[in-house]
C-alpha cells in the first residue's frame, strides 16, 4: 500500500493537482477480478474488457503505476498490457509512475550513463508471454489480442 500511496502523492504533487480535487478509478479495486471469476459471472470475466474501454473513454487519461524500472511486474502481466493497448488505440494519454524510490534508482542510472540497461529494461515487453492469474483469462485475452491488433503491434504500442 506504501507504493501505491507514495507514487500517487508523488505524482500529484508533480502534477501541480490539488490532492482534494483528485478522483481515481483504479480497477483492481473497483472490478473485484476474484469475485468475479469465483462467482463466473455471465457479465464478469466475460467483459472484463468492455467495462475498461467504457471507464476509459469517461475518465479520458490513465495513469500506469508501475512496481519498479527494471522487471516490472506490470510488463510480464496480459491485463495490464491490454489495458496500454487500449488506451494507445483509444487515444488515451498514459502517464506511467514509479514509487519515490524507484524513481531515484531510475535518476541514479541515468545520471550513471547507463542509458542502454535503462532502455532495455523500459522497452522488455513481450506480451505473448505474459500471464494471467487465470489460464483462462490469459487464453481469453491473447486471443483477443491475436484478433485484434497481433503481439508485435501490440508490443511496439506499450513500448
Amino acid at each position: 500500500l506504501s507504493l501505491v500511496l507514495g507514487a500517487l502523492e508523488e505524482w500529484i504533487r508533480r502534477s501541480g493537482l490539488d490532492m482534494e480535487g483528485v478522483f481515481l478509478w483504479m480497477c483492481f479495486c473497483c472490478n473485484n477480478q476474484f469475485r468475479i471469476f469465483d462467482e463466473q459471472a455471465a457479465a464478469g470475466a466475460d467483459n472484463l474488457e468492455v467495462t475498461f474501454d467504457r471507464r476509459l473513454r469517461r475518465i479520458g487519461k490513465m495513469v500506469a503505476l508501475v512496481d519498479q524500472w527494471e522487471s516490472p511486474v506490470y510488463n510480464k502481466r496480459i491485463w495490464t498490457q491490454f489495458e496500454q493497448y487500449t488506451a494507445t488505440k483509444l487515444e488515451i494519454p498514459v502517464q506511467m509512475i514509479l514509487p519515490p524510490n524507484e524513481q531515484r534508482n531510475l535518476r541514479d542510472e541515468i545520471e550513471q550513463g547507463n542509458f542502454g540497461r535503462v532502455i532495455s529494461a523500459l522497452s522488455n515487453i513481450d506480451a505473448e508471454h505474459a500471464v494471467a492469474s487465470f489460464p483462462a483469462d490469459e487464453l481469453k485475452v491473447k486471443k483477443m489480442i491475436r484478433e485484434e491488433v497481433g503481439f508485435e503491434k501490440l508490443n511496439k504500442c506499450v513500448k
